[in-house]
């Protein structure tokens, strides 16, 4: 009895895969021609009971279907990935798709049916790039409460300085503000603000309240978040959009009854009153005051009235079966002004008669005192020139303080402080006083022990200082200081890994504040496949900032890398980056870069344009060759290129000008360790764009110029453009561990199938992180937790951190 036999042709863009479906005990004839190359597998009269076809296609790919035996076209299903179109008979891997395999069945007309399995190639987020922490580039303080529990909690409004935003940080100690953590970090949207306006503390309860808003309506929305495990965890428990255009939550408090009262408003002027019995499960508006202005303040009295700053005039609200309000009560006829950050003075209450308001008014600083229940009010205070008053408490011994600065080009944090009802007043704290120095935000508060806090926010270190008096204020001493510390503007720079594995990555790191807000030299490492990172070689300079913008592994294990901006040199250690030393030390001008490890050990680099020589132990650095201005030319670009084939060959370009606009761009190689060069190419032009160059770790030699990749097979004597740009401007190259090559441009990886010529989008930023608030690839490497040794570095905003930046293994 003879057997049926149903043979299917799988080309994969050039590739040709034969691959079979059969009925029971087929005689089988399959075939793989690769790049015109046959290799048969079985042939007639071989048997098989079964037999399942597989093909791998990268994310992005097509695979074309054809066959011997049957009748075309075929019919597809159970596709949970990509796509299949009958008339052409083509299966779509999907574009960004990670690492997957699933099964495809494939039906002719005849009833002849055949599974054929898909193993896509793509890219997976797998490891974050632990790099060191810089300072936001602000942190203004707004509110500070303490919990039974003696916990201190403090929230801030810091500058997102990855996308630019503001977002909403609290932060919590527990020794009395000797030390910090941050305890929450919200984005409500990642592409928007969020702003922790106001805290109340209800035992050892927190509440948060304040607005965030949205790039997709841009309407400013009311929220309220909780902790109720000591600040481990916050969860949101109100968003309150009655309206359809801008609310927010301006004020929050603990009544006496114990119900949780917030405040706000909303852009008509209405100001709304919610409350919570329940420890914030539900809320009620119990108040919607049409028209009556800007909310900036709420107080609660010993009695339960409520208090509220409505633009500079004060409402008092009274509950007897339903709630009864006196007011507007003017506080001054004199212009009232923002002060600090997002507030407009405050109120402080004494007694349900006795409080005090503390302001910007006629743009000084002012306190105003009212003994009558908030009707009528009298000036105790005035700074006398221009100035800002942010905050006024009254200590539980009697004492009143009260924070601000001078609104001049220094801000400077000042304290004052009265022991008689505020007939009097002393300046206890002056900071700030120099023209870098920039102090504003002020907060004031005294803890359960009885001392007192004021805090500020400082310019010229992008975080908080905390000043503590142990005397009620009559003195101060610098106790700490709070930074909004994130990934901020990293973006991996360079990567290596060493003979055992370890992985090193390097990055530009944000200054990190305290008395010398400078940025550090740092290294990430990791000796776990990415899951955890220390920092080697971290080294500050006083007044000076640093940078590890490269770093390169000899094969006896030695680590290099470069150390720029202020201070120029490079730096190694022998010992896996345990111990280092400083070598090849520039000047200021000079430029370091392009460090290139040779199979002797030793180590090339570029200081400008002369080409420089390390041993290899790293002791001694020779010149080894000046590359001159050419004739014709009147400058020479100081930042040559420099990369190292498998021979030891060298490789450099250079860009010349000659005086106008035209600039010539020449690439050179040289088979003597530097000592004589032959120039391999020369092209002039008016509009170059800064030219990459790259090797294959072979002989094949690459540079990108204008978006454009160009290649040579036989080590530059000849030179073919490969890609010209179409699906946007290369950037980085990367090779395969079987020599295939991959780029980024824009947000998107590239690569071909058979030729350098079919090229198309593997991987995309802006598809496989979602949402997509501006991630970028900060870089294409090799690494190992890639099985084809290629991975994108992605930065993703998405994960509240700035400039997070993952690893993306190709698998």
């Amino acid at each position: 009895m003879f057997t049926r036999i149903n043979l299917f042709r799988i080309v994969l863009k050039g590739l040709t895969f034969l691959s079979l479906s059969s009925c029971l005990n087929p005689l089988v004839d399959v075939q793989i021609d690769k790049d015109g190359s046959a290799i048969s597998f079985g042939g007639s009269g071989s048997s098989l009971s079964f037999a399942t076809s597989s093909i791998s296609v990268m994310a992005g790919d097509d695979i074309i279907i054809t066959s011997s035996n049957g009748t075309i076209p075929y019919s597809a299903t159970t596709i949970n990935y990509g796509s299949f179109n009958a008339g052409t008979s083509t299966y779509s891997a999907p574009s960004s798709q990670g690492p997957v395999n699933h099964v495809i069945s494939l039906d002719d007309f005849l009833g002849v049916s055949g599974d054929l399995t898909v193993n896509i190639l793509g890219f997976g987020e797998e490891a974050l790039v632990d790099f060191e922490m810089g300072a936001s580039w602000q942190n203004y303080p707004m509110s500070l409460v303490q919990t039974t529990d003696g916990s201190i909690y403090l929230s801030a409004i810091f500058g997102d300085g990855g996308l630019g935003w503001e977002g909403a940080a609290i932060y919590k100690s527990i020794d009395n503000g000797a030390s910090w953590s941050r305890s929450d970090t919200y984005f409500m949207y990642i592409e928007g603000e969020s702003h922790s306006l106001q805290l109340a503390a209800k035992d050892n309860d927190v509440y948060s309240c304040g607005y965030t808003f949205g790039s997709v309506t841009w309407n400013t929305e009311w929220y309220i978040r909780k902790t109720s495990n000591g600040g481990n965890s916050w969860s949101t428990i109100d968003h309150y959009m009655p309206i359809s255009g801008d609310i927010s939550c301006s004020a929050i408090a603990v009544a006496p009854s114990g119900d949780i009262v917030a405040a706000g408003n909303d852009e008509n002027d209405d100001v709304y009153i919610r409350t919570s019995n329940d420890d914030g499960v539900t809320w009620t508006t119990i108040e919607q005051l049409s028209g009556i202005g800007e909310l900036y303040d709420m107080k609660i009295s010993p009695s339960g009235d409520i208090w509220l700053l409505v633009s500079d005039k004060i409402y008092v609200g009274s509950f007897s079966g339903s709630w009864s309000w006196s007011g507007p009560h003017q506080i001054s006829a004199l212009t009232f002004s923002w002060v600090a950050y997002q507030k407009r003075g405050k109120i402080e209450l004494v007694s349900d008669s006795e409080a005090y308001y503390v302001g910007r008014v006629g743009g000084k600083w002012q306190i105003f005192k009212t003994t009558d229940g908030g009707v009528s009010w009298t000036g105790v205070y005035d700074y006398g020139a221009t100035s800002e008053g942010v905050d006024v408490i009254v200590l539980s011994t009697g004492e009143i303080i009260s924070s601000g600065n001078n609104a001049t080009s220094t801000h400077n944090h000042m304290v004052e402080k009265s022991i008689d009802n505020g007939l009097s007043w002393t300046q206890t704290l002056n900071v700030g006083g120099t023209t870098s120095a920039k102090y504003e935000g002020n907060y004031s508060f005294e803890l359960q022990n009885g001392d007192v806090l004021t805090i500020s926010s400082d310019y010229n270190t992008d975080g908080m200082k905390i000043y503590k008096s142990f005397d009620k204020g009559d003195s101060w001493n610098l106790t700490s200081h709070i930074y909004y510390s994130s990934y901020t503007y990293s973006s991996l720079d360079d990567y290596a890994e060493d003979a055992s594995g370890n992985m090193y990555a390097v990055s530009y790191i944000a200054p990190q504040g305290d008395a010398d807000p400078t940025s550090p030299f740092a290294i990430s490492k990791s000796a776990d496949n990415g899951n955890t990172w220390t920092t080697i070689g971290y080294e500050r300079t006083p007044g000076a900032h640093l940078w590890c913008s490269e770093l390169e592994i000899t094969n006896l294990g030695h680590l290099f890398a470069i150390k720029k901006k202020d201070v120029k040199e490079i730096r190694y250690s022998i010992d896996n980056g345990v111990s280092w030393s400083n070598i090849a030390a520039s000047n200021s001008v000079n430029e370091l870069h392009h460090l290139r490890a040779v199979s002797s050990g030793e180590l090339y680099y570029l200081e400008n344009e002369v080409l420089k020589k390390v041993s290899a132990d790293g002791l001694t650095v020779t010149d080894v060759y000046t590359f001159a201005i050419a004739s014709g030319q009147s400058s020479l670009e100081a930042k040559l290129r420099l990369e190292v084939m498998s021979d030891d060959t060298l490789v450099v370009n250079v860009r010349y000008r000659d005086g106008g606009i035209t600039e010539t761009m020449s690439i050179f190689t040289s088979t003597d360790g530097g000592g004589t060069w032959n120039e391999k190419l020369k092209i002039a032009s008016s509009t170059f764009a800064a030219p990459y160059l790259f090797t294959n770790g072979t002989s094949d030699i690459y540079y990108i110029l204008s978006g454009k990749i160009y290649e040579s097979k036989d080590r530059g004597n000849s030179w073919n453009e490969i890609y010209d740009g179409s699906l946007g401007s290369a950037r980085h190259i990367v090779f395969s561990s079987d020599n295939q090559l991959f780029f980024s441009a824009g947000d998107n990886v590239i690569t071909y199938s058979n030729v350098k010529a079919s090229w198309f989008v593997v991987w995309s930023s802006a598809v496989a992180i979602t949402p997509d608030y501006g991630s970028e690839i900060a870089n294409l490497i090799n690494c190992k937790l890639s099985s084809k040794r290629v991975c994108v570095v992605a930065v993703n905003y998405n994960k509240g951190l700035d400039s997070a930046n993952y690893i993306w293994p190709l698998n």
